[in-house]
C-alpha cells in the first residue's frame, strides 16, 4: 500500500516489528555469533590478496559457524566467492562464470574448491587485470561501488565530498540486513530474508556531531521513482537501525557501526536518497525534515543528487549537491 506521508510509513514499519518481533531474539543472536567469530574471520582474510577486486561481506557470512566465505566484486558486481577452510584458500565462481562471460569477456571457469594459489585462479585474477569493460549488468551497482570507494577515502585532499566515511566491517563493505522488504511504497516484513541497506555510514556535521546515516541510492531520476518514492524505502531501514539501537543489544551494534560509548539520549539518524540531478525536475520538499520513530529516537530526511563526469583520465569524478552535503562540517 502507498502511504500518505512519511509519519504513515514511520508508523506502518513500526507495527511491522512490534507484531512480527523475532527480529529482536534474533539480533540478539547474531552480536553473539559475531563475537565468536569475527576474529576467526578476519584471520581468514588475512590469509589472501584481493587482486582486482574488492572483498564484501555480510552478517551471514561473518556469523557462519562453519565455513569463512567472501564476496569477490568487480564494478560492484559479485564474480567469485573466496572460502577458507582448515587454513587453505579456495576460490569459485559457482553460478557467476555466465555472467562473468556476458559481462566481462571472462572466460575462466572456478569449479567448486579451486585452489587460490593455482594456475586457473591466476588467469581468473589475469584476465580481470586486463579486463577493458567499464561496467558490469547494473549501472546501479556500478555506482553504490564507486561511491563507496569515493565516500570511503581517508585524505581530505583526495575526497570530493569531506565527512562521509562508510561503515565497514575489517575494511570489507558490506549491506546492513534488515528484516524488511522495501520497494517503493510496498513494505513487508521478511524476517532473514528482508533487504540490505545500500549504504550506512557515519557523517559529521557543522556542529561537530557524527550520526547514522542510512542511504538508498537510485542510478535514475524517474517518474517512477522519484525522490519521494527513494526516500520512503530509506525511510523503512532507517526506523528498525533506530529501533534496534534502542533495544538491550543496542550499545553493541552502535560500536560495531564504528562508534564508541552508549548510544546518546537524543538518537538522530539521517536518511538520505542518492540520486542523479536533473535541473527538469522540481525541487523536493522534504529536506531537513525530522520525525520521530520513538521516544528521543529522530529521522531527519536529506539529498545527496550527484553528476558523473566521465573523464576517461578520472573515471567516475562525482559532483554532489544537496542538503546533506549543506549540512555536513566543512
Amino acid at each position: 500500500m502507498k502511504h500518505k506521508t512519511f509519519e504513515d510509513t514511520i508508523d506502518f514499519v513500526n507495527e511491522l516489528l512490534d507484531k512480527n518481533n523475532e527480529w529482536i531474539d534474533r539480533y540478539k543472536t547474531y552480536i553473539e555469533r559475531y563475537h565468536k567469530n569475527i576474529e576467526r574471520y578476519m584471520e581468514g582474510k588475512s590469509k589472501f590478496q584481493k587482486g582486482p577486486f574488492i572483498v564484501y561481506t555480510s552478517l551471514s557470512n561473518i556469523i557462519d559457524k562453519s565455513t569463512l566465505r567472501y564476496d569477490l566484486r568487480y564494478k560492484g558486481q559479485s564474480v567469485a566467492t573466496v572460502s577458507v577452510i582448515r587454513d587453505e584458500v579456495f576460490v569459485n565462481t559457482s553460478r557467476k562464470s555466465e555472467s562473468n562471460k556476458r559481462c566481462f569477456g571472462i572466460g575462466t571457469k572456478l569449479p567448486t574448491k579451486t585452489k587460490w594459489r593455482s594456475s586457473k585462479a591466476d588467469n581468473f585474477r589475469s584476465e580481470f587485470r586486463s579486463c577493458k569493460i567499464k561496467k558490469g549488468h547494473s549501472e546501479e551497482h556500478l555506482i553504490e561501488s564507486e561511491l563507496l570507494k569515493e565516500f570511503s577515502k581517508t585524505s581530505s585532499r583526495e575526497k570530493i565530498i569531506c565527512n562521509i566515511q562508510p561503515v565497514t566491517i575489517g575494511s570489507m563493505f558490506f549491506q546492513f540486513a534488515t528484516p524488511l522488504t522495501a520497494s517503493g511504497y510496498e513494505i513487508n516484513y521478511s524476517s532473514h530474508k528482508g533487504g540490505g541497506i545500500d549504504i550506512l555510514a557515519r557523517v559529521k556535521h557543522s556542529d561537530n556531531k557524527t550520526r547514522i546515516c542510512v542511504m538508498e541510492l537510485k542510478d535514475q531520476n524517474t517518474g517512477s521513482e522519484p525522490p519521494e518514492k527513494v526516500i520512503s524505502q530509506a525511510i523503512a531501514y532507517a526506523t528498525f537501525v533506530a529501533r534496534l539501537l534502542r533495544e538491550d543489544q543496542g550499545k553493541v551494534w552502535y560500536n560495531i557501526f564504528g562508534f564508541s560509548g552508549d548510544v546518546p539520549k537524543e538518537l538522530i539518524i539521517d536518511v538520505v536518497c542518492i540520486i542523479p540531478k536533473d535541473p527538469r525536475k522540481p525541487s523536493v520538499t522534504f529536506e531537513g525534515l525530522r520525525y520521530e520513530v520513538c521516544k528521543d529516537t529522530y529521522l531527519e530526511l536529506h539529498t545527496l543528487f550527484f553528476e558523473r563526469n566521465d573523464n576517461p583520465l578520472i573515471p567516475y569524478k562525482f559532483n554532489f549537491i544537496g542538503s546533506l552535503k549543506d549540512s555536513l562540517l566543512k
